[in-house]
């Protein structure tokens, strides 16, 4: 079972070399990586296209957007450019295991969740990411992030029929897919697995980051899950 693997990239060339890495270095070879690159500096793009045309490999695709946008809009862009059903979000500053493409060589009706996975800090140190058992939805309304972007296992039809990534919001756009997923799926599944992923953490640096940009987020966010879900008063 054949999955593909979609990366969004701004001016990261040595994270991308990395994930590269992580790629050749699986155990299986039933993958396929697109990297959709978003308008990063000509020097940049120019060292993507020489590091890549070295390679020649069939199952590995650069998208050049011609327009900066966002992360988000990328990842959109990216499963239009896919050849497979299932499809994994990640992101260059991460790292994965060498068993990562086949443990996820699994049947997914809408999607599938690798709940376990660590947290990697600056300085290397890595401790598990929060976990739940149950209640998954509940969690994320109370704003307990359970599961992070690249913990999910997309079946493209599904992943497509419930609009894809929100590109409307600046911040949380994966968290508002994870309730929108929770909320329209009938099939899926959470997956007690052995960690095989490696999300990186940094500290939030409010001179790129402004605090009104991810308040105005979380204020989008609720007033967007008001006006579109059905919820119930609880």
């Amino acid at each position: 079972m054949s999955i593909s693997i979609i990366t969004p990239h701004f001016n990261d060339f040595e994270g991308i070399k990395q994930t590269h890495y992580c790629l050749r270095n699986q155990d299986s070879e039933q993958w396929e990586w697109i990297i959709v690159d978003d308008y990063s500096d000509v020097s940049v793009r120019e060292s993507l296209k020489e590091y890549f045309k070295q390679y020649n490999a069939k199952n590995i695709k650069l998208v050049l957007n011609n327009k900066k946008a966002t992360a988000s809009v990328c990842r959109n862009i990216g499963v239009n450019h896919t050849s497979y059903n299932h499809l994994v979000f990640l992101d260059s500053d991460d790292s994965i295991s060498q068993d990562f493409v086949s443990n996820r060589s699994v049947e997914v009706e809408d999607f599938a969740v690798f709940k376990n996975f660590n947290l990697l800090d600056e300085k290397g140190n890595n401790k598990p990411a929060p976990s739940a058992d149950s209640n998954y939805l509940d969690h994320f309304l109370q704003a307990k992030f359970i599961w992070q972007t690249s913990a999910i296992l997309w079946n493209k039809d599904f992943f497509k029929a419930i609009g894809e990534f929100n590109t409307d919001l600046k911040r949380l756009q994966d968290i508002e897919l994870s309730i929108r997923a929770l909320m329209l799926s009938n099939n899926y599944r959470v997956i007690d697995n052995k960690v095989d992923f490696f999300y990186n953490v940094v500290p939030i640096d409010i001179n790129k980051k402004p605090i009104y940009i991810i308040c105005e987020a979380v204020n989008y966010l609720i007033t967007y899950m008001h006006d579109h879900y059905k919820l119930d008063k609880r």
